[in-house]
Order: structure tokens, then C-alpha cells, then sequence
């Protein structure tokens, strides 16, 4: 967000622009490099010497050591310079921008005085929130225009330890903070995936200990293992009519809608009262069975583990 709002929201700018941005290969700027060139914009970096080939491979058209070299001698005059050094940096800065461009830092404000006599824009800013940039950066990322760079990754136990790196070393890219362990998943198919779904027949009860990788019949609570009779829920094996529960993950809590199988012909039957509590949900589904015989099909979203304390079916 700080690159984008400072390139853009600050910056003004557009395609076919040239922009100079300091510090191109840290958090911040390795990211604006590739805003703007995804964008339409010319780019000019200023890195350290080992990390000059890093920019280019992110695009910059321009790319210049600030140890060995200084950039007002080497860069044509720009609409815009992003500042993310500050710093005599900034100062010297004033020289390339041309006038009616803009010189926007994220350090401290620049010299109005100076700007105003040189007929540029210059200012500080610090991001704000903004939902729908961030979906536009995300789709970026997503389409491979924008690639995003871990420097190395912490557990939020060692959050002090990231920050000392930060402030410490030379970071290229993003220092990320797990804040969960994700539990690794086994790879399934796409119905199993997507539903984790058993069917839950009338009284049935889940046995102690058992997984719900099977389907039981009414008052079966013996054999564990799988029997031939017995099927998994996938797209299509609930015959016409059917009703199916469907439990998934709103925010915190678990909640469920009934439906009612169509025809190929025809769109499912939604019930009134979605984002239903499961214990409202069986009791939705109960009522409008046809008869007592009729099986009712449980769908979990994956993620969604069963829990008999929903009630029972019947």
C-alpha cells in the first residue's frame, strides 16, 4: 500500500512517465518498481552495487550504484522521485525532477520552499487502508506482472528478532511473520476438497473413535470398516430430491443451509434461513422429508470437522 499510494495517490503517476525511486530494492521499493512498470511508467533505481542485478530482473529500465554513482548525473529529468532514503538523498533529488513533477518521500517532508521556487510538487505521506488497491495489487500478483519477495520468514515468537533484521541488515524484499502454522493438508480430489461430504442416514450415530471417511446405516454402530454398500457424497450421487445440509466456516462458527436436489434441468431448491445454526439446519431438513426412509446427505466444506452435538437426524 505505501508504494502504490505513493507512486499513484501522491505521485500522479501515469503511463509513459519516468520515475526515480530510491531505494529500489528494499520492502517498499522493489514493489514500486514493479507497480510502476506494470503501469506503463519508465523507472530508475538507485541500489547498492549487489543488488543491481536484482532491480533489472524486476524490470528498471535504469539502474544506479548511490555508492559509486550519483544519480543527478546519470538520470534525465523525471515527473516523479519516490523517496524512501531521505536524507541528503532527498535533498539532491530536486535537481532531476522536472518542473510541474513531484518529489512525494515517505521520511521526512520535503523543502516547500525550494519545491514552490522550482514549481514541483513535494510532500510526505504515510499509507492508508484501501481495500479495493489491495485487490488490484493482489490480481498483479496474480496475472505474474508482480512478484513478491521473501527475505526470510519468522515465527511471531521471534517477532523482535525480524525486527533487529530489519534495522540491521540488508533486507532485498519482504521479512514475514507466521503468525499460524498451517496444518499441511493431504492433496484430494476436487469433490473431496470442496465438500468433505458424508451422508448421514435416520439415527445414525457416529461411533467413538471413528473417522467420518465412511457412511453408516441406521443404528449401525459395529463394524469400522468400509463396506462395499457404501458410497461417498460426490457431485451427482445424490439422487433427484434428495436434501443436503451443507455445513461451512461463517467467520467463527459453523453454520448450514438445506437444499433440495433438481434435475439437470432445473436449479436446487434453496430453503429459506441460510446461516443457520447446524441444530436449526437438521431440524429444517427433518421437516421436510418425504418419508422417514428418505437419507439426508451431509456436506463439510473442508476444514469443517463433524460434530455428533449437532443433533441427529429423525
Amino acid at each position: 500500500m505505501t508504494a502504490w499510494q505513493g507512486l499513484f495517490d501522491h505521485g500522479g503517476l501515469r503511463q509513459g512517465q519516468r520515475v526515480l525511486i530510491h531505494g529500489g530494492a528494499g520492502g517498499v521499493g522493489y514493489f514500486a518498481i514493479q507497480f510502476a512498470k506494470a503501469k506503463g511508467a519508465w523507472v530508475a533505481t538507485t541500489v547498492s552495487a549487489s543488488d543491481k542485478e536484482f532491480v533489472s530482473d524486476l524490470g528498471a529500465d535504469q539502474v544506479i550504484d548511490y555508492k559509486s554513482e550519483k544519480f543527478e548525473d546519470l538520470v534525465e529529468p523525471v515527473d516523479l522521485v519516490f523517496d524512501l532514503i531521505g536524507g541528503e538523498t532527498q535533498e539532491r533529488s530536486f535537481s532531476v525532477v522536472k518542473p510541474g513533477g513531484a518529489l512525494i518521500s515517505t521520511l521526512q517532508g520535503p523543502d516547500k520552499a525550494r519545491a514552490k521556487k522550482l514549481n514541483i510538487r513535494a510532500e510526505r505521506y504515510t499509507a492508508q487502508p484501501n481495500g479495493a488497491q489491495l485487490q488490484e495489487i493482489a490480481d498483479l500478483i496474480d496475472q505474474g506482472k508482480v512478484r513478491v519477495v521473501v527475505a526470510s520468514t519468522f515465527g511471531l515468537r521471534r517477532a523482535a528478532e525480524a525486527q533487529s533484521a530489519l534495522k540491521e541488515k540488508h533486507i532485498r524484499g519482504k521479512v514475514v511473520l507466521k503468525v499460524v502454522e498451517q496444518q499441511i493438508r493431504t492433496v484430494i480430489d476436487d469433490d473431496m476438497r470442496r465438500l468433505r461430504a458424508y451422508q448421514i442416514w435416520e439415527d445414525e450415530g457416529r461411533p467413538e473413535g471413528q473417522d467420518l471417511a465412511h457412511w453408516y446405516r441406521a443404528g449401525d454402530g459395529g463394524p469400522t470398516e468400509e463396506r462395499p454398500d457404501y458410497r461417498r457424497y460426490s457431485s451427482g450421487v445424490a439422487p433427484v430430491g434428495s436434501l443436503v445440509i451443507k455445513f461451512y466456516h461463517s467467520g467463527h462458527q459453523i453454520r448450514g443451509y438445506v437444499r433440495k436436489v433438481a434435475d439437470k434441468n432445473a436449479g436446487d431448491t434453496i430453503f429459506p434461513g441460510e446461516e443457520m445454526e447446524p441444530e436449526a439446519a437438521f431440524k429444517l431438513a427433518d421437516s421436510h422429508k418425504a418419508d422417514s426412509s428418505e437419507p439426508v446427505f451431509i456436506e463439510l466444506v473442508e476444514g469443517v470437522e463433524w460434530d455428533p452435538g449437532w443433533g441427529r437426524l429423525g
